[in-house]
């Protein structure tokens, strides 16, 4: 006995390739536990275009619905209360961001409800079996608050860790009704058998998600330390300003310059922070490129040993893994062009042109953001 796996196709590509690392965990889940099923990715159907589930496992005794959440940024999701559940939103610990339900759905679980309906109209008659849902996090996020008692019989929370106990345990129950025959709801569904064409297997993907994540940290970190960069110059303006005022004391003026000799100095601890940086996101940035191109080219060499019953090429799988890598090249060396193709940043207007530089434009040079455009037509160090 085993499991059985069909696919249409996906809208995301995070759902591709969670998709792949959950195939193979469930698949193994079920050959350990000789449990005979069918899984149906992002499977549609003419019957119903409103159902458009993530992923449906069947078994004789139940099919079980997941939908699948993408929240990298988020560490926790809060649940509502017992009398909120239906209605009020799932919050995440970033203000403003909740977990969307799709299709104009108030939460997930009203989604997965919706869908759970969907899918026992299009099984009955012919097909009589209980229908359930789960929400699947694609990542470690906490759940905060729990599901209400009436709702745990047919509604479930998971998370990357646990989400095969949570599966284990929606279809390891007994039912008044059994499908004997599996393949009889394929006949419902536009998909085809799915074959996973790379041997990349679920740590690797987690160790390139982990990759892009942290990325994610460093071009974050970039911008703080460009943003902590404009207010310590701003300071230092500022604080040359007050110099200049006539109406100072000695003892003010003293001051005054102390303060201008410490704004100056985190000016270019600053800029010191802000090019270490530049420099752990570029290192960041060839990290994931080459993860990506050894990605592309590992399941190219084994789409090739699939395809093939000899050792020879197949040359559109070969043109496959050139382009691919021409792509990788090719994006390395625009986003190193890039980061290195803006003007110098000076402290005055007056500077820039002093040195041969100026005339930046809105919305068109970046350099017009350091500036101030004083007659506000749209161009800064007029020269």
């Amino acid at each position: 006995m085993a499991l059985k796996v069909y696919y249409g196709k996906a809208d995301r590509l995070y759902e591709n390739t969670f998709f792949r690392s959950f195939v193979s965990q469930v698949s193994a889940l079920f050959e350990r536990n000789n449990i005979e099923g069918i899984l149906l990715g992002f499977a549609e159907t003419d019957l119903n275009s409103a159902l458009k589930p993530d992923v449906v496992i069947f078994t004789a005794n139940v099919a079980l619905i997941v939908e699948i959440k993408h929240y990298p940024d988020t560490k926790k999701v809060m649940l509502p209360n017992e009398n909120d559940f239906k209605t009020s939103p799932w919050k995440t610990d970033i203000p403003d961001l909740n977990v969307q339900g799709g299709n104009k759905s108030p939460n997930p679980y009203i989604q997965v409800q919706r869908q759970c309906t969907r899918l026992s109209d299009l099984l009955q008659p012919a097909v009589n079996l209980s229908v359930i849902g789960c929400v699947v996090f694609d990542h470690d996020v906490e759940i905060v608050g729990s599901i209400p008692g009436r709702h745990q019989k047919y509604f479930s929370i998971a998370n990357s860790k646990n989400y095969l106990n949570i599966i284990h345990d929606s279809i390891n129950v007994s039912s008044p009704s059994a499908l004997h025959r599996l393949d009889r709801v394929l006949s419902l569904f536009d998909v085809q058998p799915y074959t996973d064409i790379s041997p990349i297997d679920a740590d690797s993907i987690k160790q390139h998600e982990q990759e892009q994540w942290k990325l994610k940290v460093k071009e974050r970190e970039v911008a703080t330390r460009e943003q902590d960069l404009h207010i310590r110059e701003q300071r230092v303006l500022k604080v040359r300003a007050q110099l200049q005022m006539q109406s100072q004391t000695e003892a003010q003026k003293k001051a005054a310059e102390e303060e201008l000799r410490i704004a100056q100095r985190d000016v270019e601890l600053s800029k010191q922070a802000l090019a270490l940086a530049e420099i752990d996101l570029q290192k960041q940035q060839e990290i994931r490129r080459t993860r990506e191109v050894d990605l592309a080219i590992v399941q190219t060499q084994t789409s090739q040993t699939q395809n093939s019953p000899s050792k020879s090429w197949k040359k559109p799988v070969l043109i496959s893994a050139i382009v691919l890598a021409v792509f990788a090249v090719a994006a390395l060396f625009f986003s190193q062009k890039g980061a290195s193709a803006l003007d110098p940043q000076f402290r005055t207007c007056g500077e820039a042109n002093e040195n041969g530089y100026g005339n930046y434009q809105e919305g068109v040079d970046e350099e017009y953001a350091w500036y101030e455009d004083r007659d506000k037509d749209g161009i800064a160090c007029e020269k």
